[in-house]
């Protein structure tokens, strides 16, 4: 085949392209309940910060692998972090070898990074839509309590939705100060000043966007209400919380065991 008729690979995308973005697929994840992919991703999550070890990352791995190939996900969807990330982990690391706490670096930052794709097989297979119904079932027992679990739900469905316009907002804004600068930043006060001027267009850019957002909600009466329905859970449902609370039985027995 020649050089002009291979079909490109897929280019990675970049975080902000792809953060809380739903793969077009339909897959047992895809139609499991919303609450039982927080509730599996919040169990193994605290295990994980709890039981800090090999064995938990091990196991996380297998229960990573096999929530990717469920979901049907492709290389192509895991997001592209910025050079400046890679080299900052470098230099952490270079600083913990000396001391001994390499091993114990690379252990954290592996189980941070197996964490992170979690959360986004998470994103991939969960609509927007769908968090606060089911944040608001799984936090309905607070409400004896005298917790405000609607305005929580609200809170937490409005912080989702907002990062993608954050993303965006903060895309504009560096392309905006990039057209500005006249040429490469040269310095370490040059970087320092554009950095403040950046982070100074985001804050007023975020509450831009927080004041539209209370206006909007005002002018439709104000705080909605969150509907609590009661969840129709399906076989991958239950296959999925055995397979978490399992992985993080196993976890915590590695744990208390020492393994």
């Amino acid at each position: 085949m020649s050089t002009a008729n291979r079909m490109p690979r897929p280019a990675r995308a970049d975080v902000g392209s792809v953060i809380l973005r739903v793969l077009p697929r339909q897959t047992p994840l895809h139609r499991a309940w919303a609450g039982s992919k927080l509730l599996a991703l919040t169990v193994l999550t605290i295990t994980a910060v709890a039981f800090p070890t090999w064995t938990t990352l091990g196991v996380l791995c297998l229960v990573t692998l096999a929530g990717f190939r469920v979901a049907r996900a492709t290389a192509s969807a895991i997001p592209r972090f910025p050079r400046a990330v890679w080299v900052v982990i470098v230099v952490t690391a270079l600083f913990a070898w000396p001391g001994g706490g390499l091993p114990a670096f690379v252990m954290l930052m592996s189980l941070t990074a197996v964490l992170t794709l979690l959360a986004a097989i998470t994103v991939w297979t969960t609509p927007l839509a769908d968090v606060a119904p089911a944040v608001a079932v799984l936090w309905s027992p607070l409400r004896w309590i005298g917790v405000p679990v609607n305005e929580w739900s609200l809170t937490t469905a409005l912080a989702v939705r907002a990062v993608p316009l954050f993303f965006d907002e903060l895309r504009v804004l560096i392309a905006a100060r990039r057209l500005r600068s006249a040429g490469r930043i040269r310095g370490v006060s040059a970087a320092w000043g554009a950095l403040v001027d950046v982070l100074t267009a985001v804050l007023a850019a975020t509450q831009r966007r927080a004041t539209e957002f209370g206006r909007a909600m005002t002018l439709r009466g104000g705080v909605p209400q969150v509907a609590v329905e009661r969840p129709h859970l399906t076989r991958g449902d239950v296959i999925l919380l055995v397979v978490s609370f399992g992985a993080s039985a196993v976890i915590v027995a590695a744990g208390i065991l020492g393994l």
